[in-house]
């Protein structure tokens, strides 16, 4: 749980919406535009959208440039709202 609940607020953050679910501008990071996209189609107040996106956040979650390691390897991150369960088995 200690690393799933960090991520999730980044992956909340990445949404670019407040509790209010009113848009707010993200900080400026080059690999911004790149992250949202892989967000598109997850909707905030809907936790349904997570699943209706299939594999999308693998490629933020499985990306080892941006936390040092594939987190599905590591077999502590689960893909389903806010305890993302993987899908491929860790080796």
């Amino acid at each position: 749980m200690a690393l799933q609940l960090p991520i999730a607020g980044w992956l909340r953050y990445l949404m670019g919406v407040d509790d209010q679910g009113k848009p707010f501008e993200l900080s400026d990071d080059p690999q911004i535009p790149a992250l949202k996209e892989k967000m598109q189609g997850i909707v905030f107040g809907k936790p349904d959208s997570v699943d209706s996106v299939g594999n999308k956040l693998e490629g933020i979650l499985g990306n080892a440039q941006l936390f040092g390691v594939d987190l599905y390897k590591t077999g502590r991150i689960c893909q389903k709202r806010l305890c993302f369960q993987a899908k491929r088995n860790p080796p």
